[in-house]
């Protein structure tokens, strides 16, 4: 379970990496308007993919074994602490409160935030339910 517990928390790290420096480059060039949203677009993908690639990266590197409650455990940690330094950043850098930010994820712009972030969390139980038994069979 440490293993686990532990590639959550580096899968944490390279997840926001990521997409506070993608962050950074909305927030400072895009600005509004069309190009605003296909730039979401592009950097909600990228963050996927990215996100697809950092949990095999972590459960390779840690050697998280392929039972489900500890891929979940790994996804969870990840999650927990990317929504909790989301809410840090956007109350120390952004001035949000947190009550602005908790109204913000009831609504269509939240849900749409939030849908992607949870899909990648589950990405180290995905992987250990449909690609490595394929992976093992060879």
């Amino acid at each position: 379970m440490a293993a686990g517990l532990l590639a959550g928390c580096v899968f944490f790290g390279l997840v926001f990496g990521l997409g506070f420096a993608l962050g950074t480059i909305r927030e400072t060039f895009v600005g509004q308007g069309a190009w605003r949203g296909l730039y979401i677009l592009a950097e909600t993908l990228a963050l996927i993919a990215y996100g697809w690639w950092a949990a095999g990266w972590c459960i390779r590197r840690f050697a998280v074994p392929a039972r489900i409650g500890i891929r979940l455990a790994m996804g969870f940690v990840m999650f927990a602490l990317l929504r909790t330094a989301e809410g840090a950043v956007g109350s120390g850098l952004m001035g949000l409160s947190l009550a602005d930010q908790a109204s913000r994820l009831i609504s269509l712009q939240g849900l749409l935030e939030i849908a992607p972030q949870a899909l990648v969390a589950l990405f180290p139980a995905l992987r250990a339910q449909f690609i490595e038994p394929r992976q093992t069979c060879r």
